[in-house]
């Protein structure tokens, strides 16, 4: 055998097949990820930045699913790209990965691969993305091997910002993005994400189970534009790099945040970053070529590890004004050339009727019930919580600096907020609560009289009385704060069989109305203020004749159904 047929047997020898630039070896109807030598050393790999393995090939007309990596596959293979795995694979050989300079590697069985633990050698791949939710179950099996980091894809995705359920504890967290940009990186297209306003939501609720957000992935949003972000009291946790390399105006940490990590902020184009004074220790590199604004809460510096500021003399720093020469002479800190107490601005609060208007900016709140002045820093975030203990009674109406802010409130755990930016000015804020109208229809059917009297506990309506016989009526501008004392009087032949009260939601706790025999033979109820919850509602009356066994047949169907209460209740509310 000549030396050029015995490197030819050599080498089919080593693969059976090669599909878009990927060698396999095939058995049965499975196929194992090989290379072109079979052998650790192959270059045959080099060239490609993504290398996508399919679920399948099809080879001589034959379909083989993908189901290994074999060992030495990816040996010293010197691409710097992005490796895809399909959910197919169940095993990866020995040293697959040794010396391998990938960046990322995409698995995406579901199922903990089995491996060999000598898989990657001594010089192994570092970092795989798995299915969101399964990290459990690959530490389980034995997840990650020594030296290696799993991280999560996103499982659920709130318009392009991706999270991970995580099943057994209900948290989510932000998922990191960094597979994202280095796919696009590498396919040709410059990274590039616009996320528009982000709003990080408390929790999210997904098959029926509460997720609470608590953490941030790393490196969660590279190369992310945003026109705002807005982040709950409920994360705690930051990446590494978990803002590292976005860009967007502001950034308010939460007070649940005691620690900012390691290169949490590199190179971020980011105008200003508030602090709160929870924060007790900031990582290496948190700020590594950051040239905004930082105000810091804390009033004692918080711990620096390594350089967090890279000697960046660059950046200004807002402090407390008592903790000033606190900052200038703490390690570090010092290194700051241009280090401010807070400027502060006030906000002229008068609120309504004695009902406290809630204020806060950063980790610092307050509540007040009578005029008032609250100071906060300039250019704080400042969240406005009017609170109103009665609405369905009053209408409350929020104004800042004279202009109406009330259509502006978010509905947020029963409350309405008012969320403004960067305030650079004081403020007047002013709330006024106004008297709803309410409106009660009456009705009956001909057998009697319903007599409405309407007592005002509240403001200064008269006592009035209106009657109404064998009709309907909708009686409106009634103030809240009003009892309506009704009183039903049977005519001669007739008694009063039902009596029925609606509203739109509901008419309090109080089911029994307690509809009472009088000494002249009608009976009367009284429908307190506190029990009117909406701002319409009805009271029904249905007289029999005397002894008869139909009771309330309005409809003439010689029966008593809900369709006949269902008939008045319509006349009233003019629906027929």
């Amino acid at each position: 055998m000549t030396l050029l047929s015995l490197i030819i047997a050599t080498k089919a020898m080593a693969y059976d097949a090669v599909v878009n630039g990927i060698y396999y070896l095939l058995s049965g109807t499975k196929a194992t990820v090989t290379n072109d030598t079979g052998a650790a050393g192959s270059t045959c790999y080099d060239d490609k930045l993504l290398i996508t393995v399919p679920e399948t090939i099809t080879v001589g007309g034959v379909v083989y699913t993908v189901t290994a990596v074999g060992a030495d596959a990816f040996n010293g293979c010197q691409s710097e790209g992005v490796l895809t795995l399909p959910a197919t694979i169940q095993t990866i050989g020995a040293n697959a990965f040794k010396e391998a300079d990938f960046d990322l590697i995409e698995l995406n069985a579901t199922t903990p691969i089995a491996y060999d633990q000598a898989w990657f050698g001594t010089d192994g791949f570092k970092t795989f993305f798995i299915p969101g939710g399964t990290k459990e179950a690959y530490m389980a099996a034995g997840w990650p091997s020594e030296g290696t980091t799993l991280l999560e894809k996103a499982n659920y995705f709130i318009g392009s910002v991706g999270y991970v359920l995580h099943p057994s504890t209900h948290t989510a967290t932000i998922a990191c993005k960094m597979l994202d940009f280095m796919k696009a990186l590498y396919g040709g297209t410059l990274p590039g994400f616009e996320l528009g306003d982000v709003v990080v939501p408390e929790t999210i609720t997904e098959g029926g189970v509460d997720y609470t957000v608590t953490g941030i992935d790393v490196y969660a949003f590279p190369y992310c534009t945003m026109t705002s972000i807005s982040l709950p009291n409920t994360i705690t946790e930051l990446g590494y790099g978990a803002f590292g390399m976005c860009t967007v105006p502001s950034i308010s940490i939460p007070n649940s945040i005691t620690s900012i990590v390691e290169g949490t902020f590199a190179n971020a184009a980011i105008d200003d970053i508030h602090i709160p004074s929870s924060v007790t220790k900031i990582g290496d590199h948190a700020f590594v070529a950051f040239n905004g604004t930082i105000y810091c809460s804390a009033a004692t510096p918080p711990v620096l590890e390594g350089s967090p500021f890279d000697n960046n003399s660059g950046i200004k720093l807002y402090v407390p004004e008592a903790s000033v020469n606190s900052y200038k002479a703490a390690e570090g800190w010092r290194n700051i050339l241009t280090i401010l107490p807070f400027e502060m601005r006030s906000a002229f609060i008068i609120p309504s009727n004695g009902w406290p208007l809630g204020i806060n900016h950063g980790d610092t709140s307050d509540s007040f019930s009578e005029p008032s002045i609250y100071k906060f820093e300039k250019g704080s975030n400042v969240v406005i919580t009017p609170y109103n203990h009665q609405p369905y009674i009053y209408n409350l109406y929020l104004y800042v600096n004279g202009v109406d802010r009330t259509s502006d409130l978010i509905e947020e755990d029963g409350d309405k907020k008012l969320y403004l930016q960067k305030v650079e000015e004081d403020m007047l804020i002013e709330v006024k609560l106004e008297y709803k109208q309410l409106a009660v229809g009456i009705c009956s059917n001909k057998g009697g009289i319903i007599k409405a009297t309407f007592t005002a506990q509240a403001g200064n309506i008269k006592d009035q009385s209106t009657s109404f016989d064998g009709g309907g009526q909708l009686v409106d501008n009634i103030k809240p704060g009003t009892d309506i004392t009704f009183t039903f009087i049977a005519q001669n032949g007739y008694e009063l069989a039902m009596v029925f009260c609606e509203c739109e939601r509901s008419i309090g706790n109080n089911t029994d109305y307690e509809v009472q025999l009088q000494a002249d033979g009608s009976y009367k109820f009284v429908l307190r203020a506190n029990q009117i919850m909406n701002a319409k509602s009805s009271v029904t009356a249905i007289y029999k004749k005397t002894g008869s066994e139909i009771n309330g047949d309005v409809n003439g169907d010689s029966k008593v159904t809900i369709a006949d209460v269902t008939k008045l209740v319509n006349i009233i509310l003019g629906k027929e």
